[in-house]
């Protein structure tokens, strides 16, 4: 949500930039889940622990990287692989909670998309 904000106003640069970057998140989210998909028959808690730990490590990095070097291509960079790591968890998550909950697929989809949002939410306002 701030992206627009950083590119125009911190690194100067228009809103083509801007949206070519919204393309390449949306693309990465779009790609973690074709990656999900293909691991389809690994076991469900190794993929989602090896997912958070992957993406928690590539936060730290970024968290570190960009307070030293101050790039645009660094910073889309390291978003496109915490998008392309939220897109595997999610489709991960949200299949889980639909086979667990079959009889309420439509509850359970609102809540694991809605509980995203806000787990998320959360975490960006204590960062």
């Amino acid at each position: 949500m701030a992206s627009q904000f950083i590119i125009e106003h911190v690194f100067n640069l228009s809103p083509v930039v801007t949206g070519y970057s919204s393309l390449t998140s949306g693309l990465s989210l779009m790609a973690g889940g074709i990656v999900s998909k293909a691991l389809i028959n690994k076991p469900f808690k190794t993929k989602v622990i090896t997912g958070i730990s992957l993406q928690v490590a590539i936060a730290a990095m970024m968290l570190v990287t960009v307070s030293y070097f101050n790039s645009i291509y660094l910073l889309v960079g390291f978003t496109i692989f915490l998008h392309l790591l939220s897109g595997f968890i999610f489709n991960n998550v949200n299949g889980y909670c639909l086979r667990r909950f079959t009889t309420n697929a439509g509850t359970a989809s609102g809540l694991t998309g809605g509980g995203v949002y806000v787990v998320s939410s959360f975490l960006v306002m204590a960062s």
